[in-house]
Protein backbone atom coordinates (compact mmCIF):
# COMPACT_ATOMS: atom_id res chain seq x y z
CA UNK A 1 0.00 0.00 0.00
CA UNK A 2 1.62 3.25 -1.20
CA UNK A 3 -0.07 6.39 0.11
CA UNK A 4 2.35 9.25 -0.55
CA UNK A 5 2.98 10.86 -3.95
CA UNK A 6 6.75 11.30 -3.83
CA UNK A 7 7.12 11.92 -7.56
CA UNK A 8 4.66 14.85 -7.46
CA UNK A 9 6.25 16.77 -4.59
CA UNK A 10 8.90 19.51 -4.64
CA UNK A 11 12.33 18.37 -3.47
CA UNK A 12 11.99 20.49 -0.31
CA UNK A 13 8.98 18.51 0.95
CA UNK A 14 9.12 15.89 3.68
CA UNK A 15 6.12 13.77 4.64
CA UNK A 16 5.47 10.71 6.74
CA UNK A 17 2.40 8.63 7.46
CA UNK A 18 2.12 5.97 10.18
CA UNK A 19 -0.91 3.71 10.66
CA UNK A 20 -1.39 1.60 13.79
CA UNK A 21 -4.19 -0.94 14.10
CA UNK A 22 -5.01 -2.98 17.19
CA UNK A 23 -1.68 -2.17 18.78
CA UNK A 24 0.48 -2.95 15.73
CA UNK A 25 2.08 -0.68 13.14
CA UNK A 26 0.61 -1.78 9.81
CA UNK A 27 2.00 0.99 7.60
CA UNK A 28 4.94 3.41 7.80
CA UNK A 29 5.91 5.43 4.75
CA UNK A 30 7.95 8.58 4.24
CA UNK A 31 9.19 11.07 1.66
CA UNK A 32 12.32 13.08 2.39
CA UNK A 33 13.66 13.07 5.93
CA UNK A 34 12.05 10.18 7.83
CA UNK A 35 12.73 11.52 11.33
CA UNK A 36 12.23 15.20 10.59
CA UNK A 37 10.69 17.57 13.11
CA UNK A 38 7.51 19.20 11.81
CA UNK A 39 5.57 22.26 12.92
CA UNK A 40 2.32 20.65 14.03
CA UNK A 41 0.25 23.84 13.79
CA UNK A 42 -3.42 22.99 14.48
CA UNK A 43 -2.63 19.35 15.23
CA UNK A 44 -1.57 20.92 18.55
CA UNK A 45 -5.22 21.54 19.47
CA UNK A 46 -6.34 18.20 20.91
CA UNK A 47 -3.05 17.78 22.76
CA UNK A 48 -3.33 21.15 24.47
CA UNK A 49 -7.02 20.58 25.19
CA UNK A 50 -6.13 17.23 26.72
CA UNK A 51 -3.37 18.80 28.84
CA UNK A 52 -5.79 21.45 30.12
CA UNK A 53 -8.42 18.82 30.98
CA UNK A 54 -5.82 16.56 32.61
CA UNK A 55 -4.87 19.41 34.94
CA UNK A 56 -8.35 20.78 35.63
CA UNK A 57 -10.00 17.45 36.40
CA UNK A 58 -7.35 16.74 39.01
CA UNK A 59 -7.86 19.93 41.00
CA UNK A 60 -10.36 21.16 43.56
CA UNK A 61 -9.27 24.83 43.60
CA UNK A 62 -9.89 25.45 39.90
CA UNK A 63 -12.29 23.82 37.44
CA UNK A 64 -13.87 24.11 34.01
CA UNK A 65 -16.37 26.56 35.48
CA UNK A 66 -13.80 28.80 37.16
CA UNK A 67 -13.67 32.44 35.98
CA UNK A 68 -10.40 33.34 34.28
CA UNK A 69 -10.35 37.00 35.36
CA UNK A 70 -8.62 36.41 38.73
CA UNK A 71 -5.99 34.26 36.97
CA UNK A 72 -4.96 36.85 34.34
CA UNK A 73 -2.41 39.68 34.41
CA UNK A 74 -3.80 43.03 35.52
CA UNK A 75 -3.71 44.42 31.98
CA UNK A 76 -6.82 42.38 31.10
CA UNK A 77 -9.02 44.27 33.54
CA UNK A 78 -12.59 43.48 34.60
CA UNK A 79 -14.03 42.79 31.13
CA UNK A 80 -12.66 39.22 31.28
CA UNK A 81 -14.21 38.51 34.70
CA UNK A 82 -17.30 36.94 33.14
CA UNK A 83 -15.28 34.47 31.01
CA UNK A 84 -14.99 30.93 32.33
CA UNK A 85 -12.41 28.32 31.45
CA UNK A 86 -15.01 26.10 29.79
CA UNK A 87 -15.91 28.92 27.39
CA UNK A 88 -12.29 29.34 26.30
CA UNK A 89 -12.07 25.67 25.41
CA UNK A 90 -15.33 25.78 23.47
CA UNK A 91 -14.63 29.11 21.73
CA UNK A 92 -17.77 30.58 23.24
CA UNK A 93 -16.22 33.26 25.45
CA UNK A 94 -17.28 36.21 23.31
CA UNK A 95 -13.66 37.28 22.63
CA UNK A 96 -13.58 38.75 19.13
CA UNK A 97 -9.91 39.25 18.36
CA UNK A 98 -7.83 36.40 16.95
CA UNK A 99 -4.32 36.60 15.51
CA UNK A 100 -0.76 35.47 16.03
CA UNK A 101 1.50 38.04 17.68
CA UNK A 102 3.55 38.67 14.53
CA UNK A 103 6.62 40.57 15.58
CA UNK A 104 4.94 42.10 18.59
CA UNK A 105 6.32 41.59 22.04
CA UNK A 106 4.15 39.48 24.30
CA UNK A 107 3.42 42.54 26.42
CA UNK A 108 2.10 44.43 23.40
CA UNK A 109 0.06 41.43 22.30
CA UNK A 110 -1.55 41.23 25.74
CA UNK A 111 -2.47 44.92 25.64
CA UNK A 112 -4.05 44.47 22.19
CA UNK A 113 -5.97 41.41 23.28
CA UNK A 114 -7.09 43.02 26.55
CA UNK A 115 -8.99 45.60 24.50
CA UNK A 116 -11.02 42.97 22.68
CA UNK A 117 -14.79 43.18 23.20
CA UNK A 118 -15.94 40.31 25.41
CA UNK A 119 -19.61 39.46 25.30
CA UNK A 120 -20.55 35.82 26.02
CA UNK A 121 -24.14 36.49 24.89
CA UNK A 122 -23.10 37.24 21.31
CA UNK A 123 -22.73 34.57 18.61
CA UNK A 124 -19.62 32.48 19.31
CA UNK A 125 -16.48 33.47 17.46
CA UNK A 126 -13.74 30.98 16.67
CA UNK A 127 -10.67 32.24 18.56
CA UNK A 128 -8.27 29.35 18.89
CA UNK A 129 -5.14 31.50 19.06
CA UNK A 130 -6.30 34.24 21.40
CA UNK A 131 -8.84 32.21 23.36
CA UNK A 132 -6.40 29.45 24.17
CA UNK A 133 -3.63 31.98 24.76
CA UNK A 134 -5.79 33.55 27.47
CA UNK A 135 -6.37 30.05 28.82
CA UNK A 136 -2.64 29.35 28.87
CA UNK A 137 -2.09 32.45 31.01
CA UNK A 138 -4.77 31.30 33.44
CA UNK A 139 -3.31 27.79 33.61
CA UNK A 140 0.15 29.20 34.30
CA UNK A 141 -1.20 31.08 37.32
CA UNK A 142 -3.30 28.15 38.52
CA UNK A 143 -0.54 25.54 38.16
CA UNK A 144 2.40 27.67 39.24
CA UNK A 145 4.52 26.57 36.23
CA UNK A 146 5.24 28.16 32.87
CA UNK A 147 3.35 27.18 29.71
CA UNK A 148 6.14 25.00 28.36
CA UNK A 149 6.44 22.99 31.56
CA UNK A 150 2.65 22.73 31.79
CA UNK A 151 2.29 21.34 28.26
CA UNK A 152 5.08 18.82 28.77
CA UNK A 153 3.90 17.61 32.16
CA UNK A 154 0.18 17.32 31.39
CA UNK A 155 0.18 16.80 27.61
CA UNK A 156 3.29 14.96 26.39
CA UNK A 157 5.09 13.16 29.17
CA UNK A 158 2.18 10.93 30.29
CA UNK A 159 2.40 9.29 26.87
CA UNK A 160 6.18 9.07 26.76
CA UNK A 161 6.19 11.59 23.90
CA UNK A 162 9.04 14.02 23.29
CA UNK A 163 7.35 16.94 21.56
CA UNK A 164 8.65 20.48 21.42
CA UNK A 165 6.79 23.48 22.76
CA UNK A 166 7.87 26.98 23.65
CA UNK A 167 11.45 28.20 23.25
CA UNK A 168 13.70 25.72 21.42
CA UNK A 169 16.16 24.00 23.74
CA UNK A 170 19.89 23.59 23.00
CA UNK A 171 20.51 20.66 20.69
CA UNK A 172 16.89 20.41 19.56
CA UNK A 173 16.27 19.87 15.85
CA UNK A 174 14.33 22.85 14.44
CA UNK A 175 11.07 22.17 12.60
CA UNK A 176 11.25 21.98 8.82
CA UNK A 177 10.36 25.22 7.05
CA UNK A 178 6.82 25.20 5.69
CA UNK A 179 6.93 25.38 1.90
CA UNK A 180 4.66 26.48 -0.91
CA UNK A 181 3.19 23.73 -3.07
CA UNK A 182 3.85 25.60 -6.31
CA UNK A 183 7.39 26.84 -5.78
CA UNK A 184 8.81 24.62 -3.04
CA UNK A 185 10.06 27.80 -1.33
CA UNK A 186 9.20 28.91 2.19
CA UNK A 187 5.51 29.80 2.50
CA UNK A 188 5.38 33.55 3.35
CA UNK A 189 1.95 33.37 5.00
CA UNK A 190 3.25 30.90 7.61
CA UNK A 191 6.60 32.48 8.37
CA UNK A 192 5.72 32.53 12.05
CA UNK A 193 5.34 28.74 12.37
CA UNK A 194 9.03 28.13 13.03
CA UNK A 195 10.11 31.62 14.13
CA UNK A 196 12.00 31.36 17.45
CA UNK A 197 10.50 34.57 18.84
CA UNK A 198 6.98 33.29 18.16
CA UNK A 199 7.72 29.83 19.55
CA UNK A 200 9.01 31.50 22.69
CA UNK A 201 5.48 32.76 23.35
CA UNK A 202 4.20 29.15 23.19
CA UNK A 203 0.91 29.47 21.32
CA UNK A 204 -1.06 26.52 22.64
CA UNK A 205 -3.43 26.08 19.71
CA UNK A 206 -0.76 25.86 17.04
CA UNK A 207 2.71 25.95 18.56
CA UNK A 208 3.74 22.32 19.06
CA UNK A 209 6.41 20.57 17.01
CA UNK A 210 7.72 17.04 16.78
CA UNK A 211 8.31 13.90 14.78
CA UNK A 212 5.64 11.58 13.46
CA UNK A 213 6.71 8.82 15.86
CA UNK A 214 6.36 11.01 18.93
CA UNK A 215 3.00 12.31 17.81
CA UNK A 216 1.89 8.72 17.29
CA UNK A 217 2.77 7.91 20.92
CA UNK A 218 -0.11 10.15 21.99
CA UNK A 219 -2.73 9.07 19.47
CA UNK A 220 -1.89 5.37 19.62
CA UNK A 221 -2.38 5.42 23.38
CA UNK A 222 -5.75 7.12 22.98
CA UNK A 223 -6.93 4.63 20.35
CA UNK A 224 -5.65 1.36 21.81
CA UNK A 225 -7.75 -0.06 24.64
CA UNK A 226 -4.87 -1.81 26.40
CA UNK A 227 -2.89 1.42 26.53
CA UNK A 228 -5.86 3.63 27.27
CA UNK A 229 -6.92 1.48 30.21
CA UNK A 230 -3.55 2.07 31.85
CA UNK A 231 -3.75 5.88 31.73
CA UNK A 232 -3.65 7.36 35.22
CA UNK A 233 -6.52 9.33 36.64
CA UNK A 234 -7.42 12.18 35.98
CA UNK A 235 -5.94 11.80 32.48
CA UNK A 236 -8.21 8.80 31.93
CA UNK A 237 -11.24 10.95 32.78
CA UNK A 238 -10.03 13.74 30.48
CA UNK A 239 -9.93 11.69 27.29
CA UNK A 240 -13.72 11.14 26.89
CA UNK A 241 -14.26 14.90 26.81
CA UNK A 242 -12.55 14.97 23.42
CA UNK A 243 -14.92 12.32 22.09
CA UNK A 244 -18.18 13.99 23.02
CA UNK A 245 -20.48 14.95 20.14
CA UNK A 246 -20.40 18.44 18.71
CA UNK A 247 -22.19 21.03 20.76
CA UNK A 248 -21.53 19.11 23.98
CA UNK A 249 -17.79 18.51 24.00
CA UNK A 250 -14.93 20.85 24.73
CA UNK A 251 -13.77 20.82 21.13
CA UNK A 252 -16.75 22.40 19.41
CA UNK A 253 -16.32 25.41 17.17
CA UNK A 254 -19.23 27.03 18.96
CA UNK A 255 -21.34 27.04 15.80
CA UNK A 256 -23.35 23.90 16.56
CA UNK A 257 -21.92 21.94 13.64
CA UNK A 258 -19.11 19.58 14.52
CA UNK A 259 -15.90 19.95 16.40
CA UNK A 260 -13.92 22.94 15.13
CA UNK A 261 -15.65 22.87 11.74
CA UNK A 262 -14.10 21.64 8.54
CA UNK A 263 -11.12 23.94 8.09
CA UNK A 264 -10.56 24.74 11.75
CA UNK A 265 -8.92 21.51 12.87
CA UNK A 266 -11.81 19.16 13.53
CA UNK A 267 -11.73 16.87 16.52
CA UNK A 268 -14.62 14.59 15.68
CA UNK A 269 -17.14 13.85 12.99
CA UNK A 270 -17.45 12.07 9.69
CA UNK A 271 -17.68 15.40 7.85
CA UNK A 272 -14.10 16.19 8.81
CA UNK A 273 -12.78 12.80 7.75
CA UNK A 274 -14.99 12.64 4.70
CA UNK A 275 -16.06 9.18 5.79
CA UNK A 276 -19.30 7.31 6.22
CA UNK A 277 -21.08 7.57 9.60
CA UNK A 278 -19.68 4.96 11.91
CA UNK A 279 -16.12 5.81 10.99
CA UNK A 280 -15.84 8.82 13.30
CA UNK A 281 -12.60 9.53 15.11
CA UNK A 282 -11.12 12.39 17.05
CA UNK A 283 -8.00 14.21 15.99
CA UNK A 284 -7.03 17.40 14.21
CA UNK A 285 -5.75 18.74 10.92
CA UNK A 286 -3.48 21.68 10.07
CA UNK A 287 -2.70 24.21 7.38
CA UNK A 288 -0.06 21.91 5.93
CA UNK A 289 -2.57 19.10 5.49
CA UNK A 290 -1.02 17.19 8.39
CA UNK A 291 -3.50 15.33 10.57
CA UNK A 292 -3.68 12.86 13.43
CA UNK A 293 -6.64 10.81 14.59
CA UNK A 294 -7.64 8.14 17.07
CA UNK A 295 -10.55 5.77 16.45
CA UNK A 296 -11.06 3.95 19.74
CA UNK A 297 -13.78 1.60 18.51
CA UNK A 298 -11.53 0.16 15.81
CA UNK A 299 -8.27 0.73 17.73
CA UNK A 300 -7.01 2.65 14.72
CA UNK A 301 -4.60 5.59 14.89
CA UNK A 302 -3.16 7.54 11.97
CA UNK A 303 -0.50 10.26 11.94
CA UNK A 304 0.31 12.11 8.72
CA UNK A 305 2.79 15.01 8.86
CA UNK A 306 3.92 17.26 6.03
CA UNK A 307 5.68 20.59 5.59
CA UNK A 308 3.75 21.35 2.39
CA UNK A 309 0.94 23.92 2.54
CA UNK A 310 -2.34 22.82 1.01
CA UNK A 311 -5.56 24.74 0.59
CA UNK A 312 -8.33 23.71 3.05
CA UNK A 313 -10.38 21.96 0.38
CA UNK A 314 -7.28 20.16 -0.89
CA UNK A 315 -6.48 19.08 2.66
CA UNK A 316 -10.00 17.73 3.13
CA UNK A 317 -9.87 15.80 -0.12
CA UNK A 318 -6.44 14.41 0.72
CA UNK A 319 -7.61 13.26 4.17
CA UNK A 320 -10.58 11.64 2.51
CA UNK A 321 -8.45 9.82 -0.05
CA UNK A 322 -5.90 8.67 2.52
CA UNK A 323 -8.51 7.44 4.97
CA UNK A 324 -10.54 5.71 2.27
CA UNK A 325 -7.45 3.82 1.12
CA UNK A 326 -6.45 2.95 4.69
CA UNK A 327 -9.94 1.74 5.56
CA UNK A 328 -10.27 -0.22 2.32
CA UNK A 329 -6.92 -1.89 3.01
CA UNK A 330 -7.86 -2.79 6.59
CA UNK A 331 -11.29 -4.04 5.53
CA UNK A 332 -9.65 -6.26 2.94
CA UNK A 333 -7.10 -7.62 5.38
CA UNK A 334 -9.54 -8.20 8.23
Amino acid sequence: MNLLDAHRLPATVSERIIVRYRGETVHDEHVGAKDATFSLLCVSKPIFALAALHFLLGRTDVSLDSPVGPLLPDVFGPRFDSVRIRELLTHSSGITRDATPGRWSEERFQRWLANSPVDPTRAPVYTVTTGWYVLSLALERASGVDRTTFARHFGFEPFGADLGYGPPVPGEDPPLPIVNSETGDREPDLWWADAPDIMACAWPGSGFRGTAENLMRVFSALATRAQRDTLPDPLARAVPYLEQPAGKGLSTDGEGKHAFDFSHGALTGWRWLGQRPGREAFGSDSGTGSFALADTRRELSVVYVSNLVREPVQSLLRRRRLMERINDHLDGEH
